[in-house]
């Protein structure tokens, strides 16, 4: 009777084990439900700003601007493995009376996984990394070009509603400037809060 116990509670910690490796496993993988994305940045009227893109220069210029980026997921599930290609910004642009101007001879521009938050099984947040985001902004009579690159990418954060839903995207790059003159040693900051698209975002 002894042996016979021991044996079902040795099977029964077997069975737990493995279904422990198939709900790790299973929560290795995203679903997106649809392969296209799209995130939009609207100024607001003073005093609430809170859907913007704003380019912050180190040494005080400022930007506020219309921005839109769209793309497309390479699949409809994608593993959580951090620097990961999961798809391209295929289009972008400023909107407005805005000064800066968008590269769009640069697309498409890579886009990475980078991380998520929250606790599993509820996803807060995903993050992603854009490789190849080419933006010209004027200083006095210069044009200064403000490129992310794998060592220095453009972060975007989506934040997900309790269903999963992409609500609204933050957006936080810094990027050295290459060049000479007012350009040599400036950096941008890209920042701001946008609305994102209806994509639906859960573990599988």
């Amino acid at each position: 009777m002894r042996s016979t116990s021991s044996w079902l509670l040795a099977a029964f910690a077997a069975t737990l084990v493995i279904l422990a490796g198939v709900g790790s496993a299973a929560a290795n993988r995203l679903s997106v439900s649809q392969r296209t994305f799209s995130a939009t940045w609207i100024p607001q009227e003073e005093p609430v700003r809170t859907e913007n893109i704003t380019i912050e220069e180190t040494f005080g210029l400022q930007v506020i601007c219309e921005m839109q980026l769209s793309g497309s997921f390479h699949s409809s599930t994608m593993v959580k493995t951090a620097g990961a290609l999961i798809g391209y910004v295929n289009g972008a642009s400023f909107g407005g009376t805005c000064p800066a101007r968008m590269l769009r001879e640069t697309l498409p521009w890579h886009v990475r996984y980078r991380n998520f938050t929250g606790v599993l099984p509820t996803i807060a947040s995903v993050g992603i990394s854009v490789i190849g985001l080419a933006i010209r902004i004027p200083i006095g009579g210069t044009e200064c070009l403000v490129r992310s690159e794998a060592t220095n990418p453009a972060r975007f954060n989506f934040n997900l509603n309790e269903v999963g839903r992409m609500r609204t995207t933050s957006a936080d790059a810094t990027a050295t400037i290459p060049g000479t003159g007012g350009c040599a040693f400036s950096t941008f900051r890209l920042k701001g809060t946008g609305t994102a698209g209806s994509v639906t975002v859960r573990l599988i």
